[in-house]
């Protein structure tokens, strides 16, 4: 059982974790937060409306269907923007690998976290997980190619 899709724009990384401490009720707490206007919101916000819609098809129905609960493996093709430096004549028409930043696994972080409770119940589940981060193809356009399945 698998389910695949595309989620069209350029790949967001999760940010580190803001962290602020808070006093209620005499006691102190430690709050971690990513900030409202950071741009990861609205890619993972692209990410779930993307996955729903291929979950909803996937299914044939609308919501009511129930979560992977058991172990998932992901893979994930990043395509990002590419660089006026790799858009020369003599450069490779097809996408060519990324080797600079954003870090792949921080990439794959926002989608992680994006699909929990939409695909997944939670991202822990995932016990195998494909990274690969290209510039992409001359004619292409920014995006991610997602595809998942169960054991």
């Amino acid at each position: 059982m698998s389910i695949e899709f595309t989620v069209w724009g350029s790949p967001i990384a999760q940010p580190r974790q803001r962290h602020r401490v808070i006093q209620a009720h005499g006691k102190v707490f430690a709050h971690n937060y990513t900030p409202k206007r950071d741009p990861v919101n609205q890619w993972k916000s692209d990410v779930r409306t993307t996955a729903v819609k291929a979950w909803d098809d996937y299914h044939n129905i609308s919501n009511n269907h129930p979560l992977w609960d058991g172990p998932v493996w992901l893979q994930i093709w990043f395509y990002l923007p590419r660089p006026a430096s790799r858009s020369r004549k003599k450069d490779s028409d097809g996408s060519i690998p990324c080797p600079v930043k954003p870090d792949a696994e921080n990439l794959a972080k926002s989608v992680m976290d994006a699909l929990s409770g939409i695909i997944y119940v939670d991202d822990r589940q995932i016990y195998e997980l494909v990274i690969r981060k290209y510039f992409h193809e001359k004619d292409g356009r920014p995006r991610a190619e997602i595809k998942m399945g169960v054991a």
